[in-house]
C-alpha cells in the first residue's frame, strides 16, 4: 500500500491572497496566515496567543465582539466588516466569512 504525504493546511493556507486568521474562544489569535503579514505587517509571533480586539478600531470593537459572541454561539456571520490596524498604524477594512462551530450528531 503506497501513503502519500499530506500537506499541512496551514501551508496551503499561506498560498491564498486573502489574509486568513483563526482565534480561539478567548479572542486570542491561534494561527494567522502568510497574507496576514503581508497585509497587516504582523508576524504570526507577534499576534498568536494575543487578543484579536487588541488590532481592531476602537469604533468597531462593539459589533467586532458581538458579531464573534454570536458565531461562538451558533450562528454564524456570513459578512462581516471591521478595521484592522496595520504595524504601519493605518487601518485596513477587514472583510471576514465566518463558517461558525461545527454541526454536532
Amino acid at each position: 500500500m503506497e501513503t502519500t504525504a499530506i500537506t499541512p493546511l496551514g501551508k496551503i493556507l499561506d498560498l491564498l491572497l486573502d489574509a486568513i486568521c483563526v482565534v480561539d474562544a478567548e479572542g486570542r489569535y491561534v494561527f494567522v496566515s502568510a497574507a496576514f503579514e503581508r497585509i497587516f505587517g504582523y508576524a504570526p509571533e507577534e499576534v498568536i496567543g494575543r487578543r484579536m480586539i487588541e488590532l481592531v478600531h476602537p469604533e468597531d470593537r462593539e459589533v467586532t465582539l458581538r458579531t464573534a459572541a454570536a458565531i461562538m454561539d451558533g450562528k454564524p456571520e456570513s459578512n462581516f466588516q471591521n478595521a484592522t490596524c496595520a504595524r504601519t498604524a493605518r487601518w485596513c477594512t477587514s472583510c471576514g466569512r465566518h463558517a461558525g462551530p461545527k454541526p454536532t450528531g
